[in-house]
């Protein structure tokens, strides 16, 4: 896979986790209002932010995590000349 591809992917999958969990937490009987929307807003880039770096941490001590948390083993090499 090239090294774009994986760190497209290594990128995207957590925001899709992060996405799921909002999904579930609504479907578990929250129902937000206006201001709540709000909030989820500007809360939701912070979420995935979160969620990436604690990913990170967890596949360095567990190196199977990173295919469930970020869809790939791989982490991705750039070398000179990679746009």
């Amino acid at each position: 896979m090239n090294h774009k591809h994986v760190a497209t992917v290594r990128t995207t999958v957590p925001a899709a986790w992060v996405a799921l969990l909002s999904w579930l937490v609504v479907r578990a009987g929250w129902t937000p209002n206006e201001q709540d929307w709000q909030i989820i807003l500007l809360a939701a880039p912070v979420a995935v932010g979160v969620f990436y770096r604690a990913g990170r941490e967890i596949e360095q001590r567990y190196p199977v995590a990173g295919q469930i948390l970020f869809g790939s083993k791989m982490t991705p090499r750039y070398e000179a000349g990679d746009e």
